[in-house]
């Protein structure tokens, strides 16, 4: 565990002696003393040590305490439809407002259009909720761990610091790249993580706990798009079609309870175009049975043909080999194929071995065996050897990997390489990119020395 940490961090970490264990123990056991750490009165040196980790994505916020299982709170975004008035007219109205609304994202792809008023309006209200709702503890006194993508912008990442030290007065942040988080979370220093987004689908090899950033590919092909694919098919082909003023919050439920990945396509060359009959196209010796489905807002009962829930999970494995080249159109894949065509084949070989995968759509029945075939078949065409692939495992993982790395780290006391303090950020130290790793290093060692 030693060597583990300091390859994340840089440093050293000395191990605490072992005790001879004694036959008759006063201390509690281990359960009930985590679950009275924050049950007794008063603040315990385990409680004032305990770090806030903070998973901040475009639609969600997980956060908890380090060394906890699970985050205390998943919090959605809300930004559309949404009206609030300022008081004594310090502001006018904007779109941000009560924490109601329709579902929405906090920034898009292309952060040239990003509102840096709202997203910081935005990101306050979300964060003093939870804090004021579900962390209950004073901002000012708890360090915070902030899990980001390595290819969350600059701009983003400049805001969330920007909100965390002026309004809450944070001590200091600990920034830590995702894939390395899920990595920890699942026990091994190699893998090859595919996070599956609302935005995008990514995928980054991890090589001894460092995100292998020039070896990166990622594809528009990700949540959004299989939302909006079921969302077509459910009004077309459900029975009765789901209305055109459905809410979003229908679509989804659908997509997390009724769809299923098959091991295989079961046809040969797949479409995507707009126009496309589904029904023809998957609608032939379908095996998926039919399901009642009732919708949530409504609560409407629908029956949808079977072929509807896997011809949807399709849209990440479509495309044939020579179309669709566009990062924005690229399949899953060819994506997994790219990126493994970048790696040398030590690393790829390493890699390979833990396939984790995380992100919204990682929970879907099935995916994971689709997947682990995927690898498989990409490392066969890549070296030419049909046994190339008899070593790739899929690790069963949560879609919140990333956040209980986090806190497993945040929890061994670990002096993070990329923390900035509020004093630091006062004078002028930026944030980490993980895509200009040298430069970082030599900021951060010309800012602590």
């Amino acid at each position: 565990m030693a060597s583990l940490l300091s390859s994340i961090t840089g440093r050293k970490t000395a191990s605490s002696p072992q005790k001879s264990p004694s036959k008759a123990s006063s201390r509690p056991p281990l359960v009930a003393r985590a679950l009275s750490r924050r049950t007794t009165s008063g603040l315990s040196e385990t409680q004032e040590q305990d770090r806030v980790v903070l998973d901040i994505g475009c639609r969600y916020i997980r956060a908890g305490f380090s060394g906890e299982a699970t985050p205390l709170a998943s919090v959605r975004m809300a930004t559309k439809g949404m009206k609030r008035h300022w008081e004594g007219g310090r502001k006018t109205c904007n779109p941000v407002c009560m924490l109601e609304g329709e579902v929405g994202t906090l920034w898009g792809l292309d952060v040239r259009d990003c509102d840096t008023g709202v997203l910081d309006d935005t990101l306050e209200l979300y964060l003093r909720q939870i804090y004021q709702r579900y962390l209950l503890v004073d901002s000012k006194t708890k360090k915070v761990i902030l899990t980001e993508s390595p290819l969350t912008p600059i701009h983003i990442k400049m805001a969330m610091a920007r909100i965390l030290f002026t309004y809450f007065q944070i001590p200091s942040i600990t920034f830590i790249s995702s894939p390395t988080a899920a990595c920890v979370a699942s026990g091994v220093r190699n893998g090859f993580v595919i996070d599956i987004g609302w935005q995008q689908t990514i995928i980054t090899p991890v090589y001894d706990l460092r995100p292998l950033t020039p070896f990166i590919v990622r594809t528009g092909i990700a949540g959004n798009r299989l939302h909006r694919r079921v969302e077509y098919l459910l009004r077309n082909y459900g029975f009765p079609p789901l209305p055109p003023n459905s809410r979003a919050e229908d679509t989804e439920d659908f997509c997390q309870r009724g769809l299923i990945c098959l091991p295989t396509t079961r046809i040969p060359s797949p479409k995507t175009t707009a126009d496309e009959d589904f029904r023809s196209t998957y609608d032939s010796d379908t095996r998926t049975s039919d399901v009642e489905w009732t919708a949530p807002t409504t609560g409407e009962r629908h029956m949808i043909p079977g072929w509807i829930r896997d011809a949807a999970v399709e849209i990440f494995f479509e495309g044939a080999e020579d179309e669709y080249q566009d990062n924005d159109a690229r399949s899953l894949p060819q994506a997994v194929t790219h990126s493994l065509r970048k790696c040398s084949r030590d690393i790829r070989a390493q890699v390979t071995r833990n396939v984790i995968l995380t992100g919204g759509c990682s929970n879907i029945p099935g995916i994971r065996t689709r997947i682990r075939s995927i690898v498989q078949s990409s490392l066969s065409k890549i070296t030419g050897s049909a046994d190339a692939g008899e070593r790739v495992r899929v690790l069963e993982t949560p879609n919140e990997a990333a956040w209980v790395g986090a806190s497993l780290l945040g929890s061994m006391r670990v002096q993070g390489l990329f923390e900035i303090t509020r004093g630091e950020w006062y004078e002028g130290v930026g944030v980490p990119d993980w895509t200009q790793f040298r430069e970082i290093v030599g900021v951060e060692a010309e800012a602590k020395g």
